[in-house]
């Protein structure tokens, strides 16, 4: 039998005003998507980071002095490595020196990609994959393409082929001559199922957002988001190098 617990209302001056501090920086946070950016939201958000940073801050100078100061200053002088590797990434910031950083980044790829794999690739990657790319069993219903349903096969599957239908008429479009140039990655008689399934998923008003974020960030854009009847009026085909 489990039994009703109550909790204490706080007392404490200082935790009921934290309380409160909360709800409202959560209030402000959630007016950016319930409404549009704003003052207060933006004094959540930097207050939010402030905080963030100098919680980071603090806790990386901690484990700086309990894991390399404190341990060196012991006697453990092989810590001198990582410490002058670690002080390295810093030449980053410095374009003349800046190629003093290629070696704590080879090594922490390295090492990082070594343990990686060594770990367990299968149930990591493989394993996750095969379950990304299966299709959903026969006679699933619809419904359950929402996501965390009791049988959610829909929602990732689809998710995937629509993200590979984008992607490869995208790279056909903008380089011509080089998906297929070994006449094995794609061929002609693919294209019709593209099209298709681009007729029956109409761009949304988030892909268009993403769309605009992309060219903000990257200067380009994807044509076929802004324009989705153009689909059929390019010749796709010109873009595969095996045609």
């Amino acid at each position: 039998m489990i039994e009703n617990i109550a909790v204490a209302y706080p007392t404490d001056p200082l935790a009921i005003a934290g309380l409160w501090t909360a709800l409202f920086l959560m209030l402000a946070i959630y007016s950016y998507p319930l409404w549009k950016e704003n003052p207060v939201y933006r004094f959540a958000e930097h207050i939010f980071v402030a905080t963030a940073l100098a919680i980071g801050i603090v806790v990386t100078l901690t484990s700086l002095k309990n894991t390399a100061i404190t341990p060196l200053m012991g006697g453990n002088y092989l810590l001198i490595v990582p410490i002058l590797l670690g002080f390295c990434m810093y030449f980053l910031l410095i374009p003349k020196y800046r190629w003093g950083s290629r070696y704590p980044i080879a090594i922490l790829v390295g090492s990082s990609l070594g343990l990686g794999i060594a770990s367990n690739p299968l149930p990591s990657i493989v394993s996750q994959i095969i379950s990304t790319v299966t299709p959903p069993k026969a006679g699933t219903a619809i419904w359950a393409m929402l996501p965390g349903s009791p049988t959610g096969d829909w929602f990732s599957f689809a998710f995937v082929a629509i993200g590979c239908v984008c992607a490869t008429m995208y790279f056909l479009l903008r380089y011509p001559g080089e998906v297929n140039a070994n006449a094995k990655e794609y061929t002609r008689d693919r294209l019709d199922d593209l099209l298709e399934w681009h007729r029956r998923d109409p761009v949304t008003d988030y892909e268009r957002h993403r769309n605009a974020e992309i060219h903000r960030g990257q200067g380009n854009r994807n044509p076929l988001i802004d324009y989705p009847e153009w689909a059929d009026r390019i010749d796709f085909s010109l873009g595969l190098g095996g045609a």
